[in-house]
């Protein structure tokens, strides 16, 4: 076949112990993920005699040629598997599905396959097979989170909802804003009436430990807040050379913007298409007025 025959097609895995997905078309380049047995990708160019570029869930990287066909196979028989490789070396069929089996507990093998280690590290069930990520976040801010996957166990974040003005004093604010900063006013209290939060967060992960679908996960970010409070207050007013006191309201929006830090903790369920999340964020406020909030969240997305 010519270098582009592939090229356009979907193609499944025909190895038994699945495939590695490289940055490259080279067995020393890094592992995207692992493509187990019977898998569908998408072919896009063949790069030489023994590399094609695919894409595959969202990723796109390098596999070996060898071990990928336009029919798509059937299920692998364990009493089958273990009897070809008793026999091995009286068929040629299984001498390449052993080959295959070996060689994939070499990282730097040809072809690419998976070996052990490396399928628990990459196998299905982790988010980052999945393109996006949908679902609600409970605590500050409490609302809707959107994650967009990436390659390389990287993800852009953001979450949208309402939010709380944590250690902010309001009667002091009150006093200091122009339009109150005389003894013609006396603050009487303050409501919420809105609060919006905007977070936007890059992030990095890891697999943890042994249990298939946990991750660690860290990052940065930026965060906008607008907070609308109504101030209740008393206000002088002089008539005739006298003063009497009337109850007043306003309402005053307040932007504050800051950078985020932000560490967590997501399980993605290995059997079904969803993720749970607990994460802590630490926000440096720089706008109105300088300080520091912390924040908290869990909630669970749908994956897609």
């Amino acid at each position: 076949m010519g270098l582009n025959a592939y090229a356009q097609k979907q193609m499944y895995v025909q190895s038994g112990n699945g495939l590695n997905l490289r940055t490259a078309p080279s067995t020393s380049s890094e592992v995207i993920t692992s493509i187990p047995y019977s898998e569908k990708v998408h072919v896009i160019s063949r790069t030489n005699d023994e590399w094609v570029e695919v894409k595959y869930k969202g990723n796109t990287g390098y596999i070996s040629s060898k071990y990928i066909d336009e029919n798509k196979p059937k299920k692998q028989n364990n009493n089958s598997s273990k009897s070809n490789k008793n026999n091995a070396k009286g068929n040629k069929s299984n001498n390449n599905s052993n080959s295959s089996r070996s060689s994939g507990n070499n990282s730097s093998n040809k072809n690419g396959s998976s070996g052990g280690s490396s399928s628990r590290s990459n196998s299905p069930g982790y988010a980052n097979e999945y393109d996006w990520g949908i679902g609600l976040r409970l605590g500050d801010p409490f609302g809707l989170s959107v994650k967009k996957y990436l390659a390389r166990g990287r993800a852009f974040e953001i979450n949208l909802g309402s939010t709380h003005s944590w250690g902010y004093s309001d009667q002091s604010q009150f006093y200091k804003r122009d339009r109150f900063y005389r003894q013609d006013y006396e603050y009487r209290g303050s409501e919420p009436t809105s609060s919006v939060s905007l977070q936007g967060h890059y992030l990095f992960s890891t697999q943890l430990g042994d249990v298939q679908g946990l991750r660690l996960y860290y990052g940065f970010g930026a965060q906008f807040r607008f907070l609308t409070r109504e101030y209740r207050f008393r206000e002088r007013i002089y008539t005739n050379g006298r003063d009497r006191w009337v109850d007043a309201r306003d309402r005053i929006t307040r932007v504050e913007f800051g950078l985020d830090g932000v560490v967590g903790l997501e399980y993605t369920l290995p059997t079904a298409p969803v993720s749970f999340f607990t994460e802590f964020d630490m926000m440096i406020q720089f706008v109105a007025p300088s300080r520091v909030i912390p924040q908290f969240g869990i909630g669970a997305r749908f994956n897609f």
